[in-house]
């Protein structure tokens, strides 16, 4: 077989087996290995493809060369795999956005907690103000890699001006206090 002839597309399988019971692992296995398929001993990631995506993956592949990678690209064979692929990333969005709902949670009970103990000077003003803008660049970034529209999204946004507006009502409760 000459180079020409071998091929260049491969399909990369991506399935849940469950633990229990152990022979639906065996039985997907099996079928696998006699279709020619291989098991490496590699991690799997999947991230889409896009302009500034594809930038990101090729600088972070510069950064971690002491790490062998096989990089390819492909695309979804059926729509069913495209559907469930977009699923898997917007349910990992959706945890992300989560997070953040409830570190503004934290932030707006760490507001209360230091309006009830009298706590209102300008140093802990700083400290909530860094606080709000790590959850912000959070936000941020977390929406960036938000290509399908996790409903969280909006609620984050909803909880992040709550902090903000909480934030706000701090510093004047300290500029009352002078």
């Amino acid at each position: 077989m000459s180079n020409v002839d071998k091929p260049n597309r491969f399909f990369i399988l991506l399935y849940e087996a469950p633990e229990k019971p152990s022979r639906l692992k065996v039985k997907v296995w099996r079928k696998f290995k006699m279709l020619g398929g291989i098991y490496p001993k590699l991690s799997l990631c999947i991230i889409p493809v896009g302009e500034t995506l594809n930038k990101e993956v090729l600088k972070a592949l510069e950064e971690l060369r002491e790490i062998e990678f096989t990089v390819f690209v492909s695309e979804p064979l059926r729509e069913e795999d495209l559907r469930n692929i977009f699923q898997k990333f917007k349910e990992s969005r959706e945890r992300e956005y989560m997070e953040i709902v409830e570190e503004c949670k934290e932030f707006l009970e760490e507001i209360e907690k230091n309006i009830d103990s009298d706590n209102l000077t300008e140093e802990e003003y700083e400290e909530l103000e860094e606080e709000l803008e790590a959850l912000n660049k959070w936000y941020r970034k977390v929406m960036e890699r938000d290509l399908w529209g996790a409903p969280a999204k909006k609620e984050v946004e909803l909880y992040l001006e709550k902090c903000k507006e909480a934030l706000f009502s701090f510093a004047e409760k300290i500029l009352e206090k002078k």
